[in-house]
C-alpha cells in the first residue's frame, strides 16, 4: 500500500475512534454527583429550545439530589421559557437560597422581573448579579455569536439595567413635574 492510503486509513480510523469517544462521553459520563446527567440533558434540552423535555430532565435531577442550586435556576429558566412567571420564580428563588452567590440565578431572576413589568427588581437584581460576577455585564462573546448564528450583537445585562435606570430616573422627574394637588387649583387661562 502506499504512503497516502495508509495516512488515509489512520485519518479515518482516528476519526472514528473520536467519535465513538466523543459519544459515549456525552452520553454514558460519569456523575460526580447523584442527578447531575439528567442536569446536563435538561441544559441540553434548554440550549435546543425544547424546555418541556429540560424541565422533565431537571425535574428527575432534582428528584435525586434537590440541594443543588443550577438545577433550580436551569428549572426556572425552562418554566419561564413555558411562560408559568409563578414557579418560574419560585424556582430562581429556590436557586438562590441554596447559593447566594449564584449570579446566573440572580440575573435570570431579574431578566423575569423584567418580562413582568417589575423593573425596579429587575434593576435590583440585575445589579446584585453584576456586582457578584462582572463578566456577566459583557454578554456572550464571538464565539457564541458565531456559534448562534447572532446577526447581530445582544443587548447585555450591563445594557438593560442601564436603560431601566434611565427610564427610571426620566419618570421620576415627570413626578416631580406633576404635583396632583397644586396641579388642580391651577388656573386655567383662556381667550
Amino acid at each position: 500500500m502506499s504512503l497516502t492510503k495508509n495516512c488515509l486509513i489512520l485519518a479515518v480510523g482516528l476519526l472514528a475512534v473520536f467519535s465513538a469517544g466523543s459519544f459515549l462521553y456525552r452520553t454514558v459520563s460519569f456523575e460526580n454527583r447523584p442527578g447531575e446527567n439528567d442536569y446536563r440533558l435538561g441544559n441540553r434540552y434548554l440550549q435546543k429550545g425544547r424546555a418541556e423535555a429540560a424541565l422533565a430532565a431537571i425535574d428527575r435531577s432534582l428528584e435525586q439530589y434537590d440541594l443543588y442550586a443550577p438545577s433550580h435556576m436551569t428549572r426556572g429558566i425552562a418554566l419561564m421559557q413555558m411562560e408559568k412567571g409563578d414557579d418560574a420564580l419560585a424556582s430562581f428563588n429556590r436557586a438562590i437560597a441554596l447559593d447566594a452567590t449564584l449570579a446566573h440565578a440572580i440575573a435570570n431572576r431579574g431578566i423575569l422581573h423584567d418580562q413582568q413589568g417589575k423593573h425596579t427588581l429587575a434593576l435590583n437584581d440585575y445589579r446584585k448579579a453584576l456586582a457578584i460576577q462582572p463578566e456577566l455585564g459583557h454578554g456572550p462573546g464571538a464565539l457564541w455569536r458565531f456559534l448562534h448564528n447572532a446577526k447581530r450583537e445582544p443587548a447585555t445585562l450591563s445594557d438593560r439595567a442601564n436603560y431601566i435606570e434611565q427610564e427610571m430616573q426620566k419618570a421620576e422627574v415627570d413626578r416631580k413635574l406633576r404635583v396632583s394637588g397644586k396641579d388642580q387649583k391651577q388656573r386655567m387661562y383662556a381667550r
